[in-house]
């Protein structure tokens, strides 16, 4: 799998967050402090991976659904692994506004995209892409900027569009039904947008100045990053180090590539 760092922002596998660089993920139902057995959202329980992370499906013979507020604009990200069991229901994310924005991507056994009207286009779901489990667990990224949502299927692009309402503010994650056959993990929300200066934080991106361990960088530009955390889709979050090598390009651009990683003790 390749790994790079680009334009000074820390991106392993679409879900290293570096704490200096930009805000981490964070999960809008504290999914991994919930109980084994507990019941969660309407009609559904906490069941847990063989590794003991925790994932959402309905009870027994029977279906339920997920409203979690959320307070997204501009610029933001939104992760969530969804495990589409039921052959024909599928599973359908929607993310919506008070303004009746609505921005809904489907998944079915063998179907993912967005679906819907945007911006005078209609949008329907692509039958098994490219990176598409049909029989697993899949993650899917939600990236909003400028107006304009691009979607990853586990970190590769699938499709964008662009938004009815570019400055819509978005406040609930709807998941409208959820079998038990059906399963859910690895919620994260992000908000991006903000400027930074000084230490502090506008917006939602924070800067590092106080870090007990900076980055640093030799007469090659080679980076040594001590501290970056990784959050899995399914699982809790891990602390690494990581050395990048720089790449130099004709074309301007700053782009390094990992060279080594590992986990701190």
């Amino acid at each position: 799998m390749k790994h790079y760092f680009m334009a000074a922002a820390v991106l392993i596998s679409s879900q290293i967050a570096f704490a200096a660089e930009e805000p981490k993920f964070t999960d809008p139902i504290n999914l991994s402090s919930l109980t084994s057995g507990s019941s969660a959202g309407n009609g559904l329980i906490v069941r847990q991976f063989d590794n003991g992370g925790n994932f959402l499906s309905a009870k027994e013979k029977s279906s339920g659904s997920l409203k979690v507020p959320i307070n997204l604009s501009g610029k933001f990200e939104v992760q969530i692994a969804v495990f589409p069991g039921t052959f024909g229901n599928g599973i359908f994310v929607h993310l919506t506004a008070a303004d009746d924005s609505k921005i809904s991507i489907e998944t079915q056994r063998a179907w993912v995209g967005f679906t819907g009207k945007y911006a005078g286009v209609f949008k329907q779901a692509t039958y098994n892409p490219e990176g598409w489990s049909d029989t697993g667990w899949n993650v899917l990224h939600l990236l909003v900027d400028a107006g304009v949502a691009k979607l990853y299927i586990n970190d590769i692009f699938l499709d964008k569009i662009n938004l009815n309402s570019p400055n819509a503010t978005f406040t609930n994650l709807l998941i409208p039904t959820i079998t038990d056959k059906d399963g859910i993990a690895g919620i994260g929300v992000k908000q991006l947008s903000g400027t930074t200066t000084g230490g502090t934080t506008t917006g939602g991106t924070t800067t590092g100045n106080n870090c007990s361990s900076p980055v640093t960088l030799d007469a090659n530009l080679n980076m040594k990053i001590p501290n970056a955390t990784y959050q899995p889709a399914l699982g809790n979050p891990m602390n690494l180090w990581a050395n990048f090598q720089f790449v130099p390009s004709s074309d301007g651009s700053m782009t390094w590539k990992l060279s080594n990683y590992g986990v701190n003790p």
